[in-house]
């Protein structure tokens, strides 16, 4: 079937035709949905499908959009800082240094910065270089966190209760003995955290934390939790990595450290950072980011790729600082999510349903469970199936979110409250109609 032969088609036609050409039809599997849903435009907080389809979009391409589509003053500001600027094999180009002095300035642990595309690249790096600095084999991470699809980290996400505690792969194919180099600890757990690095610590290279885990909805790092870890990977020589590939400029510029007032030694951010521009940096102490450098001049650990800094991408993260920086975005933003959080937990109350609201400032989540939040094993059974049937009604009342379980909704500065407000009464009808 041709392209011009699907001119004015319906979307089951296109979903059909990518299909066929595309593993799922989907570029990212993330994004798949059981009925096609063929974007032809994006504009400020609405989605519009190739059938004529308006969709208020709460899902901000998994937050990394966070002024709106296509917003007008930040696609003016990127081409002005970009313009006469191109993807070049050599050198560099002002602009990345412009960026990177401005993320040095607002990043606590920020000394030096690496540039890559994607936040999968970010943690990757972040662990090669602590392997590099450390001399040691293996990483700790936390069950339910996501920090990308490398294999470095590809285990124990959305176990089943019966994987928790076992080593259970992302994905097919992951190699067994990156997996058997990856610790998984219970998150918030202090005891479990210092039990294992009395034991281990001088194996241990790094610890990678979610302090917010956005990946499952908004559960917090407890600050004794946080200042423990600062303190046992210090004292044990371990490199603290804050992932903070979802909570960084979505909270605030200088990420979530900034607020917390724990420093990491190194840290990973990306999404929000571009208004939704494939960019990604990690960021920490210039004793470690010097690795990175090129073997001609001192490093030795490789952080290579075509498309690092790309200049659209630099000059859109330059945009969207200059944005977030005014003194109104955050309070909004914020204060759209709380609107959001609250509407939410209404429509379940009212309706009758056992539901909690996981919320910290523009993202909420869904989780349908009446217990405590403080890690994923206490959410691990949670009502799945209502959950994929409640995400189904919003999409099919015009609401546009992932329709996969514990996924969380994401504010951008173009949502409106009675954007907020349609979505939560959106809310209440599906909740109160399954009930």
């Amino acid at each position: 079937m041709s392209i011009e032969s699907l001119t004015g088609a319906d979307a089951a036609a296109i979903g059909a035709r990518n299909a066929a050409l595309i593993p799922g039809g989907t570029a990212s599997s993330a994004r798949w949905l059981e009925t096609p849903l063929i974007v032809a435009s994006a504009e400020g907080a609405v989605l519009t499908t190739i059938d004529g389809k308006r969709f208020i979009d709460f899902n901000s391409a998994f937050g990394a959009v966070l002024l709106g589509h296509c917003d007008a003053e930040h696609s003016d500001r990127t081409s002005a800082l970009s313009r006469g600027l191109d993807m070049v094999g050599i050198g560099s180009t002002r602009i990345e240094g412009d960026l990177a002095e401005r993320l040095i300035s607002l990043i606590p642990c920020a000394e030096m910065v690496g540039f890559c595309c994607s936040g999968t690249e970010a943690t990757f790096h972040a662990l090669r270089v602590a392997r590099a600095a450390t001399g040691r084999r293996y990483v700790v991470k936390f069950q339910g966190a996501y920090h990308g699809w490398h294999d470095y980290l590809a285990r124990n996400y959305m176990s089943p209760a019966g994987r928790i505690g076992e080593t259970d792969p992302l994905s097919a194919g992951t190699l067994p003995d990156a997996m058997e180099a990856t610790l998984v600890l219970p998150y918030n757990d202090i005891p479990a955290l210092e039990a294992l690095i009395a034991a281990r610590g001088d194996e241990i290279a790094a610890v990678i934390i979610e302090p917010i885990m956005h990946n499952i909805g908004a559960i917090e790092a407890e600050p004794d939790f946080l200042a423990a870890l600062r303190r046992l990977t210090e004292r044990a020589g371990i490199v603290l990595v804050f992932d903070e590939i979802i909570t960084g400029f979505r909270h605030a510029l200088g990420g979530y450290q900034s607020l917390c007032g724990i420093t990491p030694d190194l840290a990973t951010f990306g999404k929000a950072l571009g208004n939704g521009m494939p960019i990604s940096l990690v960021a920490g102490k210039r004793a470690l980011m010097q690795r990175f450098r090129p073997g001609a001049i001192g490093g030795d650990v490789l952080l290579g790729g075509t498309f690092n800094g790309h200049p659209m991408a630099v000059a859109a993260a330059l945009a969207t600082i200059e944005r977030m920086e005014r003194p109104e975005s955050y309070p909004r933003l914020f204060a759209l999510g709380k609107r959001l959080a609250d509407g939410l937990q209404h429509a379940a109350d009212t309706a009758g349903v056992t539901m909690q609201t996981a919320h910290y400032g523009s993202i909420a989540c869904p989780i349908f469970i009446a217990g405590p939040m403080r890690r994923y094993e206490d959410i691990v059974d949670y009502d799945a199936a209502r959950d994929l049937a409640f995400r189904r009604g919003l999409l099919e009342k015009g609401m546009a979110c992932t329709a996969t379980p514990l996924r969380r909704f994401a504010i951008n500065l173009a949502h409106s409250e009675a954007d907020i407000d349609a979505f939560c009464e959106a809310a209440h009808d599906v909740l109160r109609a399954s009930h």
